[in-house]
């Protein structure tokens, strides 16, 4: 069969080795830390509308061990996060994943605030539960002495 012309034309540095030509991939902006703390525990819902249990991407993970600048964990943050890991994270394995991505983050001054706020995150969870639970406790003895 001569005069058989190819479907595709390689650029001569790829023919040899036969892959198509990719363009580059745009330089993705990074997220800041406090967006991907909130993106972490935020309250979503499947298709059977049940919630989501948080979680932390490798991405995620990766992008809080590299990360140089540290942001603002004021107690609306705080304040919005505990109230969405309340419902989220549940058994508290996001929040571990959390703490195990700030323990390797390789600027201190972030490590450090990440910590503080993991703590104050399991604190602020810790008591919730706590409470939510006495309130129970007192609707039983309550309701069983009448």
């Amino acid at each position: 069969m001569t005069g058989h012309k190819p479907d595709t034309v390689l650029p001569q540095s790829q023919a040899a080795e036969g892959k198509p030509v990719r363009k580059p991939k745009p330089a993705q902006q990074a997220k800041p830390i406090t967006a991907i703390i909130s993106q972490i525990f935020e309250v979503s819902l499947d298709k059977d509308q049940n919630i989501k249990p948080a979680s932390l991407s490798k991405t995620d993970f990766k992008a809080i061990v590299s990360c140089q600048a540290a942001g603002d964990f004021d107690a609306q943050l705080a304040d919005k996060v505990i109230e969405d890991a309340s419902k989220t994270d549940s058994q508290l394995s996001a929040l571990t994943q959390l703490a195990v991505a700030a323990s390797r983050c390789r600027e201190n001054s972030l490590r450090y605030a990440l910590l503080t706020f993991c703590v104050r995150l399991a604190s602020g969870l810790w008591i919730n539960d706590t409470a939510s639970r006495m309130t129970c406790s007192r609707i039983f003895w309550t309701v069983t002495r009448v």
